[in-house]
């Protein structure tokens, strides 16, 4: 690269790892064996919101296999080794995050040369989230259960079967106990559970 007589180039150390706003997204960082706990403080530290990589409780003897059951104890084992997930509602620099991480990020999950953004709503589907999105993922379930809650079947409506070898047939309820649904179809009676319904308006 060549550069003309005055003019102004700033200096790598001057761009942040993370700049102009954008949309909040997930990134996989690449990182060294061992390395996880550091890239994922040092990715907070430089700008990430949040930061996440997934582990699970598991035991280990203390000293060797021919330990007392009393000597094993609880640590946090890593799922996905080499990996750390960043939220980030600013643009990476990933050349500068690969240099001022000082070997902690050796580089991020890509496609096609173009790193990897991923949805938050794709990311709350894994088995185990981060604590921003376990609080999202709550509350979108209790949304549901309200909405469900809301189409129960009453005594005296409609109602229609959502599961089951009854599915889709629309019944008369006669009456609902302790979470059950009595109904009635063309002189036949049956029952069911009263969440595996919805009532039918109008």
């Amino acid at each position: 690269m060549s550069y003309e007589r005055g003019q102004i180039v700033p200096l790598d150390y001057e761009r942040a790892p993370f700049g102009a706003p954008m949309a909040p997204c997930w990134f996989i960082l690449l990182v060294p064996p061992q390395k996880e706990a550091g890239a994922a403080a040092w990715a907070r530290r430089a700008g990430a919101l949040e930061t996440w990589f997934p582990t699970e409780k598991a035991w280990r003897f203390r000293g060797g296999k021919a330990a007392a059951r009393r000597n094993k104890v609880e640590y946090r084992r890593l799922i996905a080794p080499g990996y750390v997930f960043v939220l980030t509602d600013r643009v990476p620099a990933w050349d500068v995050i690969r240099q001022r991480s000082i070997g902690r990020v050796s580089g991020v999950v890509s496609r096609d040369g173009a790193a990897c953004a991923i949805a938050t709503d794709e990311l709350a589907n894994m088995a185990q989230v981060p604590q921003r999105l376990e609080r999202m993922r709550r509350a979108e379930d209790e949304r549901r259960r309200f909405a469900r809650q809301a189409k129960h079947p009453v005594a005296g409506q409609m109602a229609r079967i959502c599961e089951g070898p009854m599915s889709g047939f629309m019944v008369d309820v006669e009456r609902v106990h302790a979470g059950i649904a009595h109904w009635i179809i063309k002189g036949i009676r049956g029952n069911c559970r009263v969440d595996a319904m919805e009532r039918v308006d109008g």
